[in-house]
């Protein structure tokens, strides 16, 4: 097998694997009291993740979904055991957590282990995000942020008060992953096919913040949105400023369901 279809094999196994998060997510449970979410996504390489770093260090309460369900898989416990009861000990890994990959190519082959899957590892993130709402509560924290990856693949934009995707030119998203990930360009063109295409994520986000400079200039956009979100929100109207400006309906469904990716192999 060439180079380009191990990447193209890769990479769907990817896009199947992260479908197990989100589909069987059908009840949602309300924010806790005074808390509005804002939801931020953006495809691979575009620099959600450098986002929300900077939001983080900010001092707002920052989700990350992802994280939350890799750990159910990643880190020996209830999750680990529940699937190996579920799916085999053949699926194991000699650390004592998930052997990823197989895993991944079983739910890519068979609905009924995907939709078992999903609820093993939604039940804990479920129950991971509400603990991490409610910590922000009583911190005194009004806003937190879902940073979720498959927000817009899952069609999950209404269940936040607001948007953000996070936007970069293809060729630097190509180049940021192969150079920091380690990745070939087969591989990020497959996820990339894989994921919403930029002109849906100007269509259904709210608010676009576009990564296509340095990174000075990328923390000054991503601090000048959150207070523009934070006093639309949470203290009355602002003019949007720069490249952030409104792209979506003004206001969407404060809800949640888990859209998370929890086997990803390789990634």
């Amino acid at each position: 097998m060439d180079s380009s279809t191990t990447g193209t094999a890769s990479a769907r196994t990817d896009a199947a694997a992260g479908a197990t998060g989100t589909a069987a997510a059908d009840t949602c449970r309300d924010a806790a009291p005074g808390l509005v979410r804002l939801g931020l996504t953006g495809g691979i390489g575009a620099g959600k993740s450098s986002v929300a770093g900077i939001w983080r260090e900010a001092g707002t309460t920052v989700i990350d979904l992802d994280a939350h369900s890799r750990a159910v898989l990643d880190v020996p416990g209830e999750g680990v055991e529940e699937a190996v009861a579920r799916f085999g000990e053949e699926y194991r890994a000699p650390s004592g957590t998930i052997d990823r990959s197989a895993l991944a190519r079983l739910v890519f082959a068979d609905a009924a282990a995907r939709a078992d899957l999903e609820e093993i590892v939604l039940t804990r993130v479920d129950a991971a995000v509400e603990e991490a709402e409610h910590e922000a509560v009583a911190a005194g924290e009004r806003l937190v942020v879902h940073d979720s990856p498959l927000l817009l693949e899952k069609h999950h934009e209404n269940e936040y008060a607001r948007v953000v995707a996070v936007l970069a030119p293809r060729e630097e998203r190509i180049a940021r992953v192969v150079r920091d990930r380690g990745r070939d360009r087969t591989y990020v063109e497959s996820v990339m096919a894989a994921q919403a295409t930029d002109l849906e994520r100007i269509r259904r986000a709210d608010r676009l913040l576009l990564n296509n400079a340095d990174a000075g200039t990328l923390r000054t956009r991503a601090l000048t949105l959150l207070e523009d979100l934070r006093r639309e929100l949470l203290g009355g109207p602002a003019e949007p400023v720069g490249p952030v400006g409104p792209v979506g309906p003004a206001s969407r469904t404060a809800r949640v369901r888990s859209h998370t990716r929890d086997v990803r192999p390789g990634t």
